[in-house]
């Protein structure tokens, strides 16, 4: 486990805490930076986030990626403080399910 990224995460579960959120996704290359402790899932150079989230609840840290970027990720990139969700590269939406499952998020419609 990376202390670094231990103490961040444990800052974002205050911050939950104390604003009465369910979770928090960070999608920015800088931001995935912070929180992973300077992981990188940067492919192309100028865009505004990569191939990687970070999803932080109450009780678990997770990297929503692909099953292309994956493996590569967990290899070169990322601390051993998250779990990864690997999803099909093609379906976004199963990305999307999965963060309403992790935070109890209910989609309500007029």
């Amino acid at each position: 486990m990376n202390e670094e990224v231990s103490r961040k995460l444990e800052l974002i579960r205050q911050t939950l805490t104390v604003t009465e959120v369910e979770g928090l996704r960070i999608r920015g290359t800088d931001w995935f930076a912070w929180a992973t402790g300077g992981a990188s899932h940067t492919v192309l150079l100028t865009a505004e986030t990569g191939v990687a989230e970070v999803l932080v609840t109450g009780q678990d840290a997770w990297i929503l990626t692909d099953e292309i970027e994956a493996q590569r990720l967990k290899d070169e990139e990322l601390p051993s403080n998250f779990k990864l969700h690997i999803h099909p590269w093609a379906d976004a939406a199963a990305r999307e399910s999965f963060v309403k499952d992790a935070t109890r998020v209910l989609t309500l419609r007029a």
